[in-house]
C-alpha cells in the first residue's frame, strides 16, 4: 500500500474510533445534554444496496464516477462541492456551458475505471457511484466512504436523487424533493392521456444505442418505463430482452418491426437511413427515426432529464395526443428551475436535436 492509500486507511480508522468513543460516551449517560450529541462528527446512512456507510455530518467535498451523478450535482445545486469528475463529463460541451467551473475539476474516473491516487489527493468526504462499475470494489478498499446508487426505473431514480440530496445536505435534500415532485407531475401529465390507450393503439418503439444502433435496453430498465409512460411498447422487452446495454442483431429489429426508432447517436441515424438492411422496417419507411435529445446528459438513460424525456417521447410516439406540448418551452423552464440557467430558444432547440451548444454540429 503506497503512502497516499495508507493515509486514507488511517483517516477511516480514526473516524471509526471517534464514532465508537462518542457512542460509548452517549450510552453511558456521560454526555449530560443534547449539545454533546449535536457535536458528533459522524453519521450513518444506508445506500441503495443496503450497505451502512459512515459519513461526516457536513459533506463539503464529494466525488462521483461521473455521468448521471455529475448531472445530479447540478440539479441539486451542489456543483461547488465537486472535487473530482469523469472524462465523460469533461468532454460534454453542454456541461461546461452551464457550469464553466467544471474546467477546473480534474477527471479521476474514466469509463468504469478510476485513478485511485488522484482521487485520494482530491480528499473527498464521500464518493457516489452508480452500481455495477468495475471500480466499486477498489473504492471500497481504500477507506473513502462509498455510497452506491441504483436507477433502473422511475422509483429508483427518484430514490437515488433523494439519497444524494440526503448525503450532500439539507439544501440539496430540499432540491431533491422539488425535483421528485416535478417528475411525478410530468408523469401524471402524460399518463392522463396515454393510460387509456389499448394495446393496439400503443406504438412499438425500439431504442438503439451505439454507432451501429444495435445496443438496446429491455425489461427492468428505465427505457422501458419511459416508453410505456409515453404510450409505447418496448419491442426489445416484449421479445424477452432484459437489462441494459444488450447487443441485438439487425435481423431481430426487422422481426420486431417497430413503428418508431429512437437512437442515442446521430451517426446511428445516418447508418440506419443509408443502410438497405433497415429499409423495410415501418419506422424507416414512414420517416419515424429520431435522435434522442442530449444536454447535461443523454436524456433517455438514467439522468434527471428523464423528467423531460417522458414529455419528448410522448410527443414523438403520439404526436396526435400532444400537439399542445411545446418542448422548447419545457426545456427552457426545466433549466431555469433546476440548473438556474437561462437557455435561449435556440439552445433549447439544439438540445432537442442532440447538437452541441454552438454552431458546430
Amino acid at each position: 500500500m503506497n503512502y497516499v492509500l495508507k493515509q486514507a486507511s488511517e483517516r477511516l480508522y480514526l473516524k471509526i474510533i471517534l464514532f465508537t468513543v462518542l457512542c460509548a460516551f452517549f450510552v453511558s449517560g456521560c454526555s449530560g445534554n443534547e449539545e454533546a450529541n449535536k457535536s458528533t462528527e459522524i453519521r450513518t446512512i444506508t445506500d441503495m444496496t443496503g450497505r451502512t456507510v459512515f459519513l461526516p455530518v457536513a459533506v463539503t467535498r464529494v466525488a462521483s464516477n461521473g455521468g448521471a451523478i455529475d448531472e445530479w450535482f447540478l440539479l441539486l445545486g451542489a456543483q461547488g462541492k465537486m472535487v473530482s469528475t469523469s472524462t465523460r463529463t469533461k468532454m460534454n460541451p453542454w456541461y461546461e456551458k452551464i457550469y464553466p467551473g467544471i474546467k477546473n475539476i480534474a477527471p479521476t474516473f474514466h469509463n468504469s475505471g478510476v485513478n485511485l491516487e488522484k482521487l485520494l489527493k482530491a480528499r473527498p468526504d464521500v464518493v457516489l457511484v452508480l452500481s455495477g462499475i468495475e471500480a466499486q470494489e477498489k473504492l471500497a478498499e481504500v477507506g473513502i466512504p462509498l455510497v452506491v446508487l441504483e436507477r433502473r426505473n422511475p422509483r429508483e431514480l427518484k430514490a437515488g436523487i433523494t439519497l444524494t440530496g440526503k448525503v450532500l445536505g439539507s439544501a440539496e435534500a430540499r432540491a431533491a424533493a422539488e425535483f421528485c415532485a416535478y417528475y411525478d407531475e410530468n408523469i401524471h401529465r402524460i399518463t392522463e392521456r396515454t393510460a387509456s390507450l389499448s394495446r393496439e393503439e400503443r406504438r412499438k418503439v425500439y431504442l438503439g444505442g451505439g454507432p451501429d444502433a444495435l445496443r438496446t435496453e429491455g425489461k427492468n430498465s428505465l427505457v422501458t418505463s419511459w416508453i410505456e409512460i409515453a404510450g409505447g411498447i418496448n419491442v426489445a422487452a416484449q421479445a424477452g430482452i432484459s437489462g441494459i446495454g444488450r447487443q441485438v442483431s439487425v435481423e431481430a429489429v426487422i422481426k420486431w418491426n417497430p413503428d418508431v426508432i429512437i437512437l442515442t447517436e446521430r451517426a446511428a441515424k445516418e447508418e440506419v437511413l443509408k443502410s438497405g438492411r433497415w429499409r423495410d422496417i415501418n419506422a424507416v419507411k414512414n420517416g419515424q427515426v429520431y435522435v434522442n435529445p442530449r444536454g447535461i446528459y443523454l436524456w433517455s438513460v438514467r439522468s434527471a432529464e428523464e423528467a423531460l424525456q417522458i414529455l419528448w417521447a410522448a410527443k414523438v410516439i403520439h404526436p396526435e395526443l400532444f400537439a399542445d406540448l411545446d418542448m422548447v418551452e419545457e426545456v427552457r423552464k426545466f433549466h431555469k428551475k433546476f440548473y438556474k440557467y437561462d437557455l435561449t430558444a435556440d439552445e433549447a432547440g439544439r438540445m432537442l436535436l442532440a447538437l452541441p451548444p454552438d454552431s458546430k454540429g
